[in-house]
């Protein structure tokens, strides 16, 4: 009776208690380091949940065949199964009745007497197991021992931190500690194996069905490895002595494949001269004995081609036009040649990767290419930022950078002089701001606002190395930039603010910025800015002794030179102290030298201070000096004494390389000295940079030895030392970069104009004269010569590098090197069942006015010339003659000159175009109807008479209430009239004519300014169908309401034949959008695969972009590259965090674009990082929506997860509340997956989710109440709440798996009628109904046939259009349009007359609704603007910027403003763009990295800004529920009234969740 109880108490504990797989334990294993014959492998376990573990040793008695069966080699994995279930395990319910956490639950219910009877009870069914069989006694195995490897040992392992032993178990030997995870508690053990002889082990641990594997490898051999692009170098040696071993065998393995093999010599050197792999595994063997190293190669850029591109000018504005050249040149080592003819595919690529336009280019015999592109027009709205030149070259690609901004050019430039080239803490620091026109005239009379900031800085080790092209200023760090000081004034009669301020005196270095901005008397706006070394003592020291080692009683000469932050030098006592080491056997003694004085003088030579020490050993001289403030500046030196090389102290640590010099020359004998903590062993020494130049085996004896090589060309620009060795069981390894600046290969070159000043129109000409480094002529140099607006610099600095710093630049080292002992061996505890499924089965190479008699000036160009090929003649020159347009600036010419031997150089020249008078239009960027503003005209007179001038303004597009205006001008000074200016009229241009006149001089100049109507732009879009049975024409009926603009509207009539013009027009939509994030790049390509992939399944003509698709697809892989995160996942954008989904698309679409033979290499390298990110992902919390996105995304590279998608479906079965979206993908997983019969059932499922209403069928809501027709929400914003994506993801599964579905006609009817303006509501619902789309167009291909279509507008007729073959399968097709629809009701009617299957119809309607103060609108977002004056105050931290609301007070011309965009959502959302609309005159604060206004963050990760003319756009990767603040800082330039249309908010993926604000009005300066 108690046992019939029994067996009934533990059959419902254990099934009711049975807990999850996610409830179940965890743990890893793994093996460090590889260890020597007589010592015993340690194994780390780290367990969460898990009680204790059935350790098994095994031997594998092939280590090769084994390893190189793994998939990877670092988580070794094996095959294993399931015991058969017995009594014990049935009661249970199934696979956890022996987890821990069911034990503690019957431990806890149960008294200890009656868990004894009960297993008496139950012993029978425990009968026939053997007992190498029968489970320890606290943890039940289900997982029989390995058949196909020898077992070394068993047994059990207890890990409970609770259990009596635990204290016995660490103080027997056992490393153990616990710790706090994510998951719980965590414990670590560190246990012995017990096994000491060579060999390789297999190290298995076992709880329940989880089965977890590491290896332990027992060795002699310790392998290093360097591996270069064509070369790998290995050496054997004995891990525990550091001596070679020869006759080991190494093979080198690529992908489990041998591709390199030999054996090591009597120097235990192996060396194969072949190209290396990408993932290479190199294996020694000598008998028992195995050695492994990944020696994976991956290049640092050293390719055998290089491509030096370049534009006429660093930054255009849209519509521009780019010129650029290309310069090829062969590499081989270092050494340069040009290629013989050739062509070179050249592309116009977008920020976003996309290739805007492309041409072909003839490859000259010097080895050169050159083209034009026009850029897209501003009315495209092409994307700001960097965008690139790419030339393809016999199948490789490389790329030049240029900006795309929407600017205005500076009249004027400011300049920042400082009295003292550097400062101590605690000066004055004093200076000036100087403006001047780039003319050549002073700016007189403006404001000037000084902000000065400062950063800690430090200077580099290599200040004294030659060549300045070779240290790039980028390697002077700074950080923690804060204002400490503001200043202001006005500049005085020679254009001049003086200014001072005092430093701090803290003890730090830092460097101070001083930034200048002026404003004159229109309002326009300038800056410069200057930096400063602000240090704790007056100098520094710098030294170097003659040699790095000596012989004793050799004459050391050490030279120490001063020189203060401004690099003069100075004279200064300096206290010289020499301490030194010296080894006797182990032991190292210190010793000193008296300590002397040493005078250095004012002089690049300094002082030197001789001595001729006796003893060897490692010396190290301190210089100490003290500046006249009291500062301690030191300095230290090495240098070393020895007879052989081998009786220096031993290094402290690790290895260490000296070098004798800072800078080398070819044919300088270079000296280095190694030295390590070992005594005697083998060291691998190599001379490396762009691949492995030499190597030996150096037998290192007594510490230290010194090597002694010369310096040749193809260590020019730099090369490496490299040293490794292994020595008891522990790797050391050191490189040292040793610089050759190649010197005798850069020219001099000069560039001259023929006068220093011109007038606008003159002639003039310009010569470039280029000489070797000792003054001769060089003859037949290749000359690209430029000369652009000195202005377009203060916008943007050159971008593209000098020739010398492209060519010459300093290499990386692309050499890689490894070792055995650090090779790593790891596993994780998993189900065995899951274990048994995974088992095997471009870089960088860029109305009008009246004539008036005077001329006027309107001829303004920002490139003048773009001479790529001029070439020099005997005398080393080459001119070229220019005519100067109207620009009153200066021109700068920039010569890139190349020969035949790339040898190099890069010269500036200038010429200043001016005149005696000028006058100067101040406007705006824009002018927006209805503003009224001051238009000013800056008159300048560079004579030295004084007097009154008339000037005269001249306007079509706006109101003006004067036109004319007398001002006295003062000699050599400027003055400003100012005329009232009304704008009216809508989009538009303004064309204005300013003139003056001042005695006998005139001048007059005429610009044109884009008009903005007042208002808001607003779309609609009305769509029906012409059925295929029906004649009966088709009613639309529009109404535009009265306050709409009545000249500013537009109405188009397009028809399509079906499914083929919608994909057609929907992939222009996406090819041509605006911006490049990752989820619009990847809309772009991935759409074009799909569409290309059904038009050549149906045989249908190919379209000129599908021939394009190669190009874009690379473009769209490099913008991705770009845009991937270091965790190998993808955000919205670069800085953003790495987001599941988001990646999860990328890796869907690489893995699609490889599938179609559009991969590559790198496709490979980012998929595969992209994949293990996407793996570790798709393991963590989330909702069921997500999940199968990210399954299906996974299926479709080819890595699908069985045990997720089975709990998936089987939700699905069982009709869960489950959105239609989600079943539809994982019908897609698993159709993806290859299991069709499954898929097609859970279709079944699907098909559920439909609703009818009519003949349409949408997934998602009810039949009675259909939500997709009305208003989406911001709670039904997310990708399985759009009705859209869910009906296009379900036709999609459907095509699939079910292709005769009755309801995929009326799911293509549904979607084809959402479209608008040519797509769907968004980049992602595009992409996704495309490809939906082009997975059924097979089924509608044939239903296409011709028609005529004929529309009447009131009546009257709006177009006709007669359909042909050619238009079944082209975009669709515009039937007639009318740019003069007028406020108020109208009708369209729309007839067929032919045969001819359905046509989709679609009204498209634009206008301006210009209502003055246009109100704020809510449809799920709302979003508020303020203005705040920016306002510094002190504060604790120094100088802070806070904020004082404007609150309807007029605005301060040229006074900062913070403009504040508070958007308030009900719940969170995500991906949400906000524009804001921009006042006429005024200028974004760019400039704004690491300030804070009013505690303000402008720039939070995930925010991504763009500014253009007249409005800032920001993209938010999420809100927040409740209220959400953005900002930037402007400044109004111009007074007046001024109208700013409404910001909006929306949601980029659900754009009808939408809010804009109020338009307001900007009071600046006082009525106009």
């Amino acid at each position: 009776m108690e046992d019939s109880r029994l067996r009934l108490l533990f059959a419902v504990l254990l099934l009711l208690a049975a807990p999850d797989a996610s409830a179940r334990g965890r743990f890893y294993l793994s093996t460090q380091t590889v260890t020597a014959p007589g010592q015993q492998p340690e194994v780390n376990i780290e367990a969460s949940g898990v009680r204790a573990l059935s350790m098994r040793v095994y031997r594998i008695p092939d280590p090769e065949a084994f390893m190189l069966g793994q998939t990877d080699l670092h988580r070794p994995v094996t095959q294993n199964t399931l015991r058969d279930k017995h009594l014990f395990t049935v009661l249970t319910g199934g696979y956890r009745a022996a987890a821990t956490s069911l034990r503690e639950q019957v431990r806890d219910a149960v008294s200890p007497r009656a868990r004894a009877s009960a297993l008496e009870v139950l012993e029978k069914a425990n009968t026939g197991l053997t007992k190498a069989q029968t489970a320890p006694a606290r943890e039940q195995v289900r997982i029989p021992l390995l058949k196909d490897y020898p077992l070394v040992s068993y047994w059990q392992q207890d890990l409970d931190a609770s259990a009596s032993n635990a204290q016995e178990a660490e103080s027997s030997g056992e490393d153990g500690e616990e710790y706090s995870g994510n998951s719980g508690s965590w414990m670590l053990r560190s246990l012995d194996l017990g096994v000491k002889e060579s060999g390789v082990y297999l190290v298995e641990g076992v709880t329940g069905e989880d089965v977890g594997y590491t290896l332990a490898v027992v060795s002699r051999i310790g392998l290093m490895v360097k591996q270069g692009p064509e070369q790998t170098v290995a050496l054997a040696v004995d891990q525990t002595t550091g001596a070679a071993l020869s006759g080991v065998k190494v093979t080198l393995f690529d992908q489990g494949k041998p591709y390199a093999e030999g054996t090591t010599g009597s120097d235990g050197l192996f060396v194969a001269k072949v190209k290396a792999a990408t993932q290479t595994l190199a294996l020694a063997r000598q008998g028992e004995d195995v050695a492994l190293a990944d020696a994976s190669f991956y290049s640092a850029g050293a390719n055998d081609r290089v491509v030096y591109l370049f534009t006429d000018r660093p930054v255009y504005r849209p519509g521009h036009e780019v010129h650029f050249k290309g310069i090829i040149r062969s590499r081989s080592g270092t050494a340069y040649a040009p290629p013989k003819g050739g062509e070179a595919s050249v592309s116009l690529v977008d920020p976003s990767g996309t290739a805007v336009d492309t041409l072909d280019a003839e490859v000259s015999a010097n080895g050169s290419f050159t083209g034009r592109f026009e850029l897209p027009d501003k009315a495209l709205q092409p994307a700001a930022g960097v965008w690139r030149i790419r030339a393809e070259v016999e199948g490789e690609s490389f790329e030049g950078e240029f900006k795309l901004k929407e600017f205005t050019k500076p009249e004027y430039q400011v300049n920042v002089q400082l009295e003292r080239p550097s400062y101590v803490e605690g000066d004055e620091v004093s200076g000036r701001v100087l403006a001047r026109f780039f003319h050549g005239g002073v700016l007189k009379n403006a404001d000037v606002q000084l902000t000065v900031y400062r950063s800690r800085f430090f200077i580099p080790d290599f200040v004294d190395a030659e060549a300045d092209f070779f240290v790039s200023e980028g390697e002077r760090a700074s950080a923690g930039r804060e204002i400490v000081q503001e200043l202001s004034g006005t500049l005085d009669a020679n254009g001049s603010f003086p200014f001072k301020f005092a430093t701090a005196k803290d003890g730090q270095d830092y460097t101070y910025s001083i930034e200048a901005k002026v404003v004159d008397g229109s309002g326009k706006t300038a800056r410069g800015q200057k930096a400063v070394d602000v240090t704790v003592g007056r100098f520094f020291l710098s030294a170097r002794t003659n040699k790095l080692v000596y012989e004793p009683g050799d004459e050391v000469s050490l030279q120490v030179v001063a020189r203060d932050y401004g690099e003069k030098p100075v004279a200064v006592p300096v206290d010289v102290a020499i301490t030194y080491q010296t080894r006797t056997g182990t032991s190292v003694s210190e010793a000193s030298i008296p300590e002397q004085k040493l005078q250095v003088a004012a002089s690049a030579t300094g002082g030197t201070h001789k001595l001729k020490p006796t003893e060897p050993g490692a010396y190290l001289a301190e210089l100490t000096a003290t500046d006249d403030a009291g500062s301690v500046i030191t300095t230290t030196v090495p240098f070393f004494v020895t007879e052989k090389g081998g009786d220096i102290p031993m290094a402290k640590g690790g290895l260490e390389l000296y070098s004798d010099k800072p800078s080398y020359k070819v044919g300088d004998e270079a000296v280095v000295l190694v030295r390590a903590p070992f005594d005697s062993a083998s060291v691998l020494l190599t001379h490396e940079g762009i691949e492995v130049l030499s190597s030996e085996a150096l037998e290192l004896k007594g510490y230290s030895a010194v090597l002694r090589f010369k310096v040749t060309k193809e260590m020019s620009p730099n090369m490496y030392v490299g040293a490794m060795a292994i020595s008891a069981g522990r790797t050391f390894r050191q490189e040292l970069l040793l610089r050759v600046p190649p010197t005798e290969r850069v020219l001099k070159v000069e560039v001259a104009a023929d006068k220093e000043k011109y007038a606008p129109g003159d002639t003039g000409t310009f010569t470039v004269s280029v000489t070797s480094p000792d003054g001769k002529p060089v003859a037949n140099a290749d000359i690209a010569l430029s000369v652009v607006d000195e202005a377009i610099y203060a916008v943007s600095p050159e971008i593209a590098p000098s020739l010398p710093e492209f060519f010459f630049h300093p290499v990386r080292d692309n050499v890689r090197g490894t070792s055995s002992t650090t090779f790593r061996f790891y596993g994780y505890g998993r189900n065995v069942l899951e274990q048994m499924s995974a088992l095997p089965r471009s870089r960088a190479g860029y109305g009008d006015l009246k004539t008036l008699s005077r001329k006027v000036r309107k001829e303004f160009k920002d490139t003048l010339l773009f001479s790529p090929n001029l070439a020099t003649g005997p005398d080393g020159k080459a001119s070229m003659k220019v005519t100067f347009p109207d620009n009153l600036t200066t021109w700068r010419a920039t010569a890139r000159v190349i020969t035949a031997d790339t040898s190099v150089g890069f010269g500036v020249g200038k010429a200043r175009v001016h005149q005696d008078f000028q006058v100067r239009l101040a406007t705006p960027r824009f002018f927006r109807e209805r503003d009224t503003l001051k238009l000013g005209v800056l008159l300048e007179n560079s004579t030295s008479q004084k007097g009154t001038a008339t000037v005269t303004l001249e306007a079509t597009g706006v109101e003006l209430t004067e036109k004319q205006k007398t001002v006295t001008v003062d000699g050599n000074d400027q003055a400003v009239a100012v005329f009232p200016v009304r704008v009216t009229g809508g989009d538009g241009k303004v064309k204005l004519r300013a003139s003056g006149k001042f005695g006998t001089h005139s001048d007059s100049m005429e610009l044109e300014v884009p008009r903005l109507a007042h208002g808001a732009v607003l779309s609609e879009a009305f769509v029906a169908s012409l059925a295929a049975d029906s004649t009966a024409p088709v009613d639309l009926a529009l109404e535009i309401p009265a306050s709409a603009h009545p000249e500013a509207s537009r109405l188009a009539l397009y028809a399509s034949t079906g499914i083929a013009p919608a994909i057609e027009s929907a992939l222009d939509y996406l090819v041509g959008y605006p911006y490049g994030c990752t989820e619009q790049t990847m809309s772009r390509f991935v759409p074009n695969l799909v569409a290309v992939k059904a038009y050549e399944q149906l045989k249908l003509p190919r379209k000129e972009r599908h021939g394009e698709l190669p190009k874009m697809v690379m473009a769209g892989v490099a913008r991705l590259r770009q845009l991937q995160h270091g965790d190998g996942g993808w955000g919205w954008w670069e800085e953003d965090e790495t987001d599941a989904a988001m990646t999860g698309y990328v890796v869907q679409g690489l893995a699609m674009a490889r599938s179609l033979g559009y991969g590559n290499e790198e496709v490979d390298q980012m998929l595969t990082r992209g994949l293990a990110r996407l793996s570790s992902l798709s393991t963590g919390q989330m909702d069921d929506g997500l999940r199968a996105r990210l399954l299906y995304n996974l299926a479709v590279a080819g890595k699908s997860s069985d045990s997720m998608l089975t709990a998936l479906s089987q939700k699905v079965r069982e009709q869960s509340e489950l959105s239609a979206y989600t079943k539809s993908l994982v019908v897609l997983a698993l159709a993806e997956s290859g299991k069709k019969e499954d898929a097609a059932a859970l279709a079944e499922e699907l098909e559920r989710s439909a609703n009818r209403v009519g003949e349409l069928v949408v997934f998602g809501g009810s039949s009675a109440d259909p939500w997709w027709q009305g208003r989406i929400q911001p709670a039904m914003a997310t990708w399985d709440g759009d009705p859209i994506e869910s009906t296009a993801s379900a036709l999609r599964a459907l095509a699939r798996t079910r292709p005769s579905s009755p309801f995929i006609d009326g799911a293509v009817k549904f979607l084809l009628q959402q479209r608008r303006d040519g797509h769907w509501q968004s980049t992602r619902d595009t992409a996704v109904v495309v490809s939906a789309l082009a997975d059924v167009l097979p089924r509608f291909a044939s239903q296409t046939q011709g028609a005529t279509v004929a529309a009447l507008l009131d009546g009257q007729p709006l177009g006709e259009r007669t359909y042909t073959g050619e238009d079944l399968y082209g975009p669709e097709v515009m039937v007639g349009e009318s740019l003069t629809v007028k406020p108020g009701a109208h009708s369209i009617q729309v007839s067929r007359r032919g045969d001819g299957a359905g046509l989709m119809l679609e009204a498209r309607l634009s206008y301006v609704d210009a209502g003055e103060g246009l109100k704020a609108s809510s449809s799920g977002l709302t979003i508020t603007r303020r203005y705040h004056r920016v306002v510094r105050q002190q504060g604790g931290g120094g100088l802070e910027e806070t904020l004082q609301p404007l609150l309807g007070k007029s605005a301060e011309q040229d006074g900062l403003l913070f403009v504040e965009l508070e958007v308030t959502a009900p719940n969170a959302v995500e991906y949400v763009m906000l524009e804001d609309p921009l006042c006429s005159g005024c200028e974004v604060e760019e400039a704004d990295v690491g300030r804070k206004p009013g505690g303000r963050d402008l720039h939070p990760k995930g925010l991504h800004r763009e500014v253009r003319d007249e409005k800032v756009v920001f993209f938010a990767s999420d809100l927040k529920a409740g209220k959400n603040v953005f900002g930037y800082m402007m400044a109004p330039g111009l007074a007046g009234n001024l109208h700013v249309m409404p910001a909006s908010a929306s949601l980029m993926y659900h754009p009808q969740v939408r809010g804009t604000s109020n338009e307001q009005t900007l009071q600046v300066g006082g009525e106009p």
